[in-house]
């Protein structure tokens, strides 16, 4: 009961803090000016009609249906709003916002339980990581816009809770139906299996823990790179849907990649826009530089987010790879609050090794109560 109250005392706060983002963006948002969001709407109005749009658009099924079901059962706030144009209802467009806004939301407070998982904990400290994903650059962008990032963040979050639990069936539920979410999101947990895998073989030599955690990262990564196999067979030969047929030839994929090079806008809405990012790598070498330690999900993380700009890249998206890079954030926010309260507990409490300090909020909240 202790456990439902915190729980539901954390929706309240997230809640809370946030929704004046939605109202923002309802307000004074012009979704058309996102491309993307044309094809999306069109799914708004007949989800799992694979000829309303587009190839890979018409694929990502499940933020469709949501946004349908939202308007369907008239969740709507009447108001007036800059955006106004005869080919679009308002009402839809407020389900869509909010679909995505709720999911945004969900994918925070499922942060908080990935902290918990690491703390041991339910007290307030696990909110830190759910409330930095309301800072990323992203936010106002991409995320409460009418598009499909806020649902693909949940359950890139969902599948990352399941993978830290080490939950094996759920994880490949989850990562199942992440495709007809977000194609990509099962390669980002191949590199997260592969690159922990590799380090546990070089870390350690005791066959017991090889055979405990190496099971589960042969298990996540193959059926990872199965689900997205599946998905290649589904797009290619189950239903075919016309539209970026150039993603799916290697001879256009390498073409993109030789003629790829750097411009402004790319740097700044690519690398520049990754500010969540900076902020872990920074905390990274900052728990470097003072205990000689790198987070154990440092490595994971860049090999995830280098293969899926490296996708990106490929599928000649442009500066929509910033957006695909930014689907990692979830993981991003729990390490590093993690290590902002390793760095607090470390410097309270100076004579003990960082390594066998851990991050107790105990220690780091007992002066309070002296």
């Amino acid at each position: 009961m202790q456990r439902s109250k915190v729980y539901i005392t954390r929706l309240f706060v997230l809640l809370t803090l946030s929704y004046g983002f939605l109202y923002f963006s309802y307000k004074w948002l012009d979704p058309t000016l996102h491309s993307d969001f044309i094809p999306y709407y069109k799914m708004y109005l007949k989800p799992l009609d694979f000829t309303v749009a587009p190839a890979p658009y018409i694929y990502r099924q499940i933020n469709a249906v949501c946004v349908h079901m939202l308007w369907r059962m008239h969740v709507y706030y009447p108001n007036q709003i800059m955006f106004s144009n005869v080919h679009y209802d308002q009402h839809i467009v407020f389900a869509a916002l909010a679909t995505n806004y709720f999911a945004l939301v969900g994918a925070a407070f499922l942060t908080t339980l990935l902290m918990d998982d690491r703390l041991k904990t339910y007290g307030p400290l696990p909110l830190l990581s759910g409330l930095l994903c309301f800072f990323t650059f992203q936010l106002q962008e991409t995320l409460i816009t009418g598009m499909s990032d806020g649902v693909s963040w949940a359950l890139f979050a969902i599948c990352y809770l399941f993978y830290t639990r080490k939950n094996t069936f759920w994880f490949c539920i989850a990562i199942t139906f992440s495709i007809l979410q977000r194609e990509i999101l099962p390669l980002a947990f191949v590199a997260f299996a592969f690159v922990q895998a590799t380090t546990t073989i070089l870390a350690t030599r005791d066959k017991s823990v090889w055979d405990k955690r190496l099971r589960f990262y042969a298990i996540a990564g193959g059926w990872s790179a199965l689900t997205f196999a599946g998905y290649l067979l589904f797009r290619t030969l189950v239903v075919p849907v016309d539209g970026f047929e150039g993603q799916m030839r290697l001879r256009s994929q390498l073409g993109a990649l030789t003629h790829f090079h750097l411009t402004r806008p790319f740097v700044f809405q690519v690398l520049i826009s990754q500010n969540l990012l900076v902020l872990f790598l920074g905390a990274c070498w900052v728990l470097y530089r003072r205990a000689k330690e790198y987070d154990p999900m440092l490595l994971p993380i860049a090999a995830a987010w280098v293969g899926l700009f490296a996708l990106g890249v490929i599928s000649n998206i442009g500066n929509n790879v910033g957006r695909i890079t930014a689907f990692l954030t979830p993981a991003i926010v729990v390490e590093m609050s993690l290590i902002v309260i390793r760095l607090q507990v470390a410097s309270r409490h100076p004579d003990k090794c960082m390594k066998h300090v851990k991050p107790m909020p105990e220690l780091i909240l007992s002066p309070i109560h002296q």
